[in-house]
């Protein structure tokens, strides 16, 4: 999205919209974001542009499906423009700004989000991905610049994983902590990736996040191992369980970062640290 079509294209979406003060917050790729006022009522709003329509109409439908509660608010949509307006989320902090002194505390905001967003009631035929659609390329067609060690153990937990989900909900799908954002006294999730399957799924994102300062850390394996704890103890969940998700979306996120031509190391890095937590899990396969 060049620069001229994107100021053309913002102005006519600000007009369609009744915008004031509209200016660029964040650009990524085919993703525009940016704040503005409402001048019917000087309402604060973000206003998402994506020309990757998949992925946009994948957005809407969840954003839809879980109807503020738990997530920024929908407030209208111009598919024509490819565009989403949303409230403005204000203080706006994510949680990052927790770690790693209150991981703790930061575990328990990203729980209370994820009750939320799965009580959503999924309406028949709703056209999004599955995990299965997901993890498809992981299991049937890996790359071959990942460790294959990792690749056979991560494909086969990913196959047990799908064979014995819990019943499906609509998934957040990447709920790390800058997609969890403060609204008032509340933790609000954004940027839904949308995607059906059981609810333990969307533990993973979190595991592995904030990547960067995560990686940075002398006690990295304590901070995930203490993750998972604290995770399956108030989801009420196997342990096992979140580890072997958390393990198998660390080598899905490697898979993706080399079909963008990215460095999937961190990602890597991440998937070794949870790597001893998978064992026995494997060995019970194993045996069956």
């Amino acid at each position: 999205m060049d620069s001229c079509r994107t100021h053309d294209m913002i102005d006519l979406i600000a007009q369609h919209w009744g915008l004031d003060d509209v200016a660029l917050y964040y650009s990524f790729q085919q993703r525009r974001i940016f704040t503005a006022i409402r001048a019917i009522d000087k309402l604060p709003v973000m206003v998402k542009v994506n020309t990757d329509t998949p992925t946009l109409l994948h957005e809407m439908i969840a954003l839809q499906t879980f109807q503020g509660n738990g997530c920024v608010q929908l407030l209208d949509t111009a598919p024509a423009f490819g565009a989403l307006l949303l409230e403005r989320l204000l203080p706006g902090n994510s949680l990052e700004t927790f770690f790693p002194e209150h991981d703790v505390k930061a575990i328990a905001h990203a729980v209370t989000v994820m009750q939320q967003l799965h009580q959503a009631i999924m309406p028949p035929g709703l056209n999004l991905p599955t995990l299965a659609d997901w993890l498809d390329r992981l299991i049937y067609s890996p790359s071959p610049e990942l460790p294959a060690a990792l690749v056979t153990k991560a494909q086969k937990l990913a196959v047990h994983l799908l064979a014995t989900m819990a019943p499906s909900v609509v998934l957040h799908g990447d709920l790390h902590h800058n997609n969890i954002l403060a609204a008032g006294n509340e933790w609000i999730a954004i940027d839904p990736h949308g995607v059906i399957g059981e609810p333990l799924y969307e533990v993973g994102a979190f595991v592995r996040n904030p990547v960067k300062p995560l990686l940075q850390q002398s006690n990295l394996q304590a901070i995930i191992l203490k993750r998972l704890t604290i995770f399956s103890t108030l989801m009420n969940a196997s342990r096992q369980r979140v580890a072997a998700w958390s393990f198998v979306q660390a080598l899905l996120a490697a898979q993706w970062a080399t079909e963008e031509n990215a460095d999937p190391t961190q990602w890597l890095t991440v998937a070794a640290m949870l790597e001893r937590e998978i064992s026995d899990l494997l060995a019970t396969l194993a045996e069956h």
